[in-house]
């Protein structure tokens, strides 16, 4: 039997890479500190007064530090704080200023854990207001542009990492358990770090990665690294779906899919015959619902299991067990997934 092996950003995390959104945005905001302070000491107008000091403003940050008789203590405790909302605390003890124009980062820390959950819900609220869609769509595209940067910079080196040996054979193991006649990876992340396992498999297993929102090693132009939202099945997105402005589609990825073939060889491997799936570090979450869908509700999906976090293992088992539940809620479908008992815990390959 085939095997489709679903990659999220859990794969990349057990690998010791700093790709969860908080650890992105943490990074953008040290960044543009930095920026604000390297530009130098300027004077403005700000609410009827003039204050002296270091700035940055953009779609997504507004930063104000004071002039301070020593900038470089300032940077250096921000720059080793762990989370926002410490360096958020540190500006307001020193009487600075820092804060997010953008709606979206925002409500993500307030109400999502999802950057693409959090546009899609702030341009649902904008429905039929062009110039608050505008914004929103700007702010994201800034986010994308500032993420592949960020990825781009933090990808591993996988030859000079110390990995856990013997955990990267259990996970070689769990990869090609069973021995499928072909494998075909899933890839929902931009890095490379899956490439390092395509070699290592048993030869006689044919096997192949689908980067299906984008490879960030091998792309010509940005809108093929795929970055948006897609629930067809969300009565927000149908009426969204049906909006005369198609600025209100920009950003959904079933329109975006098409900016390269990736979508079209995961159908045509979804067709060809029976497979199995195994979810090794996806979320599950609303962002790539229908895809997901798509792969679990098929009549060639045979059975769906579950890689675990070993910390938390009941707990993340439970509520993606919850979300399969959400999609495979008609014809008795849900049996396809395994049993907890019957499943694993994603192997951790990096000391945390």
């Amino acid at each position: 039997m085939n095997r489709i092996i679903l990659v999220g950003n859990g794969f990349d995390l057990a690998h010791g890479l700093k790709t969860s959104y908080n650890d992105f945005i943490l990074d953008l905001v040290k960044g543009k500190i930095k920026e604000a302070i390297n530009d130098g000491l300027k004077q403005k107008n700000l609410k009827n007064s003039v204050k002296r000091g270091y700035f940055y403003a953009d779609e997504l940050i507004d930063i104000y530090i004071r002039d301070y008789s020593n900038i470089q203590s300032f940077e250096d405790i921000v720059i080793q704080a762990s989370d926002v909302k410490s360096i958020k605390d540190y500006f307001e003890t020193n009487n600075c200023d820092f804060k997010f124009n953008s709606k979206i980062i925002k409500d993500y820390y307030e109400k999502w854990s999802d950057l693409e959950v959090a546009y899609f819900n702030n341009l649902y609220d904008a429905f039929n207001n062009k110039e608050t869609c505008n914004k929103l769509n700007t702010e994201f595209n800034l986010l994308h542009k500032n993420l592949i940067k960020y990825i781009k910079r933090i990808q591993i080196d996988f030859s000079k990492s110390e990995f856990d040996k013997t955990q990267i054979e259990i996970l070689l193991n769990c990869i090609h358990d069973g021995d499928p006649r072909e494998i075909l990876f899933l890839n929902f992340n931009y890095t490379n770090t899956l490439e390092n396992y395509i070699t290592r498999l048993p030869h006689l297993i044919k096997s192949n990665i689908n980067y299906i929102h984008g490879n960030i090693n091998d792309y010509k132009n940005t809108d093929e690294l795929i970055f948006g939202y897609d629930n067809d099945e969300h009565l927000k997105f149908k009426e969204i779906i049906n909006h005369d402005d198609i600025s209100f589609t920009k950003y959904l990825k079933s329109v975006l899919y098409n900016n390269n073939r990736n979508k079209a060889n995961l159908t045509s491997f979804i067709l060809s015959s029976p497979y199995e799936v195994f979810c090794m570090g996806h979320s599950l979450g609303q962002s790539d619902y229908s895809i997901l869908k798509e792969i679990f509700e098929n009549t060639n999906c045979q059975s769906i299991k579950i890689f675990y976090n070993p910390y938390t293992k009941l707990e993340d088992f439970n509520e993606k067990n919850q979300l399969i539940r959400k999609m495979l809620d008609k014809d008795k479908k849900f049996v396809k997934l395994t049993p907890r008992s019957d499943s694993n815990s994603f192997p951790i390959l990096v000391n945390t």
